[in-house]
């Protein structure tokens, strides 16, 4: 079923990144508005971080479907992009908030390039991604590895190679820097797709359902959404790529600058 739901078209790159996308939709959506139900007295801040998320993944999977079915690489890299994101954001809360975890990595700066655009250098948003130090600690990559991981997926992505290489690329026109084969390259870029999304994203966590979740639960969450992409679709794209797909654009839109919208602290 998930190979074909989520396979290749068979119109080529060129002609399918002319093809017009309708900007996101929320006529597909569960209601969030004011009159919606709301019963929040027996779920937790996870609980609805998840809720939230799938809101946004059933969004993504219309607005990338077509005749030919779902680009499964497009809407995993339109999550991963979300996910990376909200890492930065969720680090950026932390030090503002001055919550415990922020103590050992304080320090937030933002590098310009030659070609005038501003990333965001920070290890705590480093250890967001993917830190190893505790066993107990989720992250971006623990949540992406695991949908890799089940329904077969040999090796997580090398972070320490692509932390290297994303900061070589920065400022530059290949960002995020892909290594996955080339027919596995998404139909929209990253950065786009991020500047697509994180508005829907900002939407569904300002209604008054999800308003209280913490940018750390919505960073676990959206990591959730990116990790079942990949053990859905395994059919499709090996867990392999999947996840290196994943973690390079994750970590690559967790530094970037200038999105038009942005989720009250």
């Amino acid at each position: 079923m998930f190979r074909k739901m989520f396979g290749k078209r068979e119109a080529s790159h060129e002609v399918a990144l002319q093809r017009e996308r309708r900007e996101p939709s929320f006529g597909d959506a569960p209601d969030t508005g004011p009159n919606a139900p709301v019963d929040t007295s027996r779920r937790t801040q996870s609980d609805l971080a998840d809720r939230g998320a799938e809101i946004l993944h059933k969004l993504m999977i219309s607005h990338y479907t077509d005749d030919d079915g779902i680009h499964l690489e497009t809407v995993l890299s339109a999550a991963a992009a979300c996910a990376g994101y909200q890492a930065q954001r969720a680090a950026l809360w932390l030090i503002a908030t001055d919550q415990p975890e922020a103590n050992a990595f304080p320090d937030v700066n933002e590098v310009a390039t030659a070609s005038g655009d501003l990333f965001v250098v920070s290890e705590l948003v480093n250890q967001l991604l993917a830190s190893d130090a505790d066993s107990d600690r989720l992250t971006v990559l623990k949540l992406v590895g695991s949908g890799g991981m089940r329904p077969g997926g040999t090796r997580l992505p090398d972070v320490t190679d692509i932390a290297a290489r994303t900061d070589g690329a920065c400022g530059t026109e290949n960002y995020p820097p892909l290594t996955v084969p080339p027919e596995h390259v998404p139909e929209e870029n990253a950065r786009v797709a991020l500047q697509r999304w994180w508005p829907v994203v900002t939407k569904i966590f300002s209604a008054d359902e999800f308003r209280q979740v913490n940018p750390l639960d919505r960073m676990l969450a959206l990591s959730a959404v990116t990790g079942r992409l990949i053990e859905a679709g395994q059919d499709a794209v090996d867990p392999d790529i999947a996840m290196q797909l994943a973690m390079e654009t994750a970590w690559a839109m967790a530094k970037v600058t200038g999105i038009r919208s942005e989720l009250p602290s």
